[in-house]
């Protein structure tokens, strides 16, 4: 016959969880464990410490590590694709041929940055570049405001090679095509 293991009241844990204490510890066979709670989970470590406050910051560096873990998770979602509508960039010269003055309404001035190749300044194309250019203006990065521009200058200036301009440029903001 089997002897039969007699169940006392040392052969379980109680926890009480509260919502004002989402990190605690318990203490099991002279050793202490640590846990946390986010709903509707417990989390409890895998390793026993001899005091309550090693296991409790065990607990807290846990939550801190799973936490991460999830706002990755979170941040691989695919990106929002917006439509960007090309942008048409006329000189001077090219919006004073428009005959109907009414039409000239529909321009917002801009500024883009020229290189001392006379080349367009655009966009870096891969996270090494600094910058990048262009022949073609449409190509280009457009600033709303001269001030912006001179920044864009002032810093290429100083990290590139000196000599670049700001040109003013129009652009037709109901251009779809």
């Amino acid at each position: 016959m089997a002897s039969q293991q007699q169940k006392t009241p040392d052969s379980y844990i109680t926890i009480r969880l509260s919502e004002n204490k989402p990190v605690g510890t318990f203490k099991v066979n002279k050793k202490y464990q640590g846990y946390f709670f986010e709903k509707p989970e417990l989390h409890v470590t895998t390793e026993a410490y001899d005091t309550p406050l090693k296991a409790a910051n065990e607990a807290r560096k846990l939550e801190k590590l799973l936490r991460k873990t999830e706002k990755k998770k979170i941040a691989k979602k695919a990106p929002i694709v917006t439509k960007v509508r090309p942008k048409k960039l006329f000189t001077e010269a090219e919006l004073a041929t428009l005959t109907d003055s009414s039409m000239r309404l529909r321009f917002r001035e801009r500024w883009v940055v020229v290189s001392p190749h006379k080349m367009y300044v655009c966009e870096p194309t891969s996270p090494k570049e600094i910058v990048s250019l262009s022949a073609s203006r449409n190509d280009a990065k457009v600033f709303n405001t001269y001030e912006d521009a001179m920044l864009e200058v002032k810093v290429l200036d100083s990290v590139v090679r000196r000599g670049h301009t700001v040109t003013r440029f129009w652009e037709d903001t109901q251009f779809t095509s």
